[in-house]
């Protein structure tokens, strides 16, 4: 629907959070009671969770060649949850959002993208979650909030968002100009340029011009994977019936002739087998009718000619 629904836009800016599918992890990993990490439980996960991914054949396996990291460190319960944090974020939001940006731009709209990395110093969450940005986008920093504390910091990150979306909306480029000289580059497919959205070493706010935002992982889900797809769609298609592929379609259709030659044969082997139980069942009756006249004193033989 993207490639062809009209559009009243021009530009178009988007992004991720680092930790996108870290809540749902946490949830699934809770839900399955993983308590223990160890290679046997990480394939009982991943072998329950093959359901909601593509059905590709040995997707597993490609999936923990991407995503586990060797070696494996057995009894780290923090592995698994990070590598299904990540799975889930790339597989359901960050994948998903490339694909979206690299249509449109396709279709000549102007593109922006930014992936967040920022975390409060004075947060209690270890991760960044599907839609943090959002706070500091309507000014929770500036105003307070009833369940988080922010800092200066914070608050500084929170006009950054702030100018980014306001320069977007006003003049289609979003940059940080009357607070500092930065603007965010065009996203192309052949230049996936993103703003890097994070903090510096003293923990200050801090963006930054990147390129190919995770190039592997998003190239196993939007094209390794859908190729793969194709390849099972082919394979299965072609067991379904070879011959077709390989014959004539006149050489594969059976002759009329054989059809007809087929019944003559039929009917000729009842017709002999109708003829012999006749045989049989009259002599039988002979000998019976023979063997009455007997006993009788009878002859009763003409009555059967």
């Amino acid at each position: 629907m993207l490639q062809t629904y009209p559009l009243n836009a021009h530009q178009f800016f988007t992004g991720t959070t680092r930790d996108e599918g870290s809540s749902f992890a946490a949830y699934l990993l809770s839900d399955m009671d993983v308590k223990a990490s160890s290679m046997k439980s990480l394939l009982k996960i991943m072998n329950c969770f093959c359901g909601y991914l593509p059905g590709v054949s040995g997707i597993v396996g490609s999936v923990l060649q991407h995503y586990l990291p060797w070696p494996y460190e057995a009894g780290n319960e923090t592995v698994i949850l990070q590598m299904f944090s990540e799975l889930m974020g790339d597989y359901y939001i960050t994948a998903p959002t490339q694909v979206n940006a690299d249509t449109l731009q396709a279709r000549n709209i102007t593109v922006y993208f930014y992936h967040f990395s920022y975390i409060s110093e004075l947060s209690h969450f270890t991760s960044i979650l599907h839609g943090s940005e959002l706070f500091y986008l309507i000014g929770a920093p500036l105003g307070g909030h009833a369940n988080f504390r922010y800092d200066n910091r914070d608050r500084m990150m929170s006009r950054y968002l702030i100018r980014l979306w306001a320069t977007f909306i006003k003049q289609g480029l979003p940059s940080l100009m009357s607070l500092k000289n930065f603007y965010i580059d065009r996203y192309t497919t052949e230049k996936p340029i993103y703003a890097l959205i994070t903090k510096n070493q003293r923990g200050e706010p801090h963006i930054e011009m990147n390129i190919r935002f995770k190039p592997k992982k998003m190239a196993f889900w939007n094209k390794i994977v859908p190729e793969l797809r194709r390849r099972d769609l082919h394979f299965a298609n072609y067991e379904k019936n070879p011959y077709e592929r390989r014959l004539p379609r006149d050489s594969i259709e059976p002759d009329p002739a054989w059809g007809l030659m087929t019944a003559c044969i039929l009917l000729s082997i009842l017709v002999v087998v109708l003829a012999v139980f006749y045989c049989r069942t009259r002599h039988l009756v002979k000998r019976l009718l023979r063997q009455s006249s007997v006993s009788s004193g009878t002859c009763m033989i003409n009555h059967v000619n």
